[in-house]
């Protein structure tokens, strides 16, 4: 499955879409990229040289995700598990640089 939630309620199947760039990133609790959805744009966040693998934290997009998964990211602040940002403790929450609209509302509730 290869969507990315860009409201509370929406959800966008990227199969068949060529502007659907998230197919084709995988996730990192220590990503290089975000998710501006007010563009459906990716963004660094960091310097990423030629040959660098682009990822986005997929809780940043996800406030709950309907197929949780093992992270295998590997990076030193990795959550174990990749359920939603609805799942993550409140020092994984600040870690993360950025987080959708919709999902920071979410977590308000």
């Amino acid at each position: 499955m290869h969507t990315i939630a860009t409201s509370a309620s929406t959800n966008v199947d990227g199969v068949g879409k060529s502007d659907a760039i998230w197919i084709y990133m995988n996730h990192s609790c220590t990503p290089n990229a975000y998710v501006d959805l007010s563009a459906m744009e990716f963004k660094c966040m960091n310097k990423v040289e030629s040959g660098d693998e682009l990822t986005f934290n997929y809780c940043t997009t996800e406030y709950t995700m309907s197929c949780p998964f093992t992270c295998i990211c590997g990076t030193q602040s990795c959550s174990g598990q990749v359920q939603g940002f609805k799942h993550l403790n409140d020092i994984q929450r600040k870690e993360i640089r950025y987080v959708s609209e919709h999902v920071a509302e979410m977590a308000k509730a």
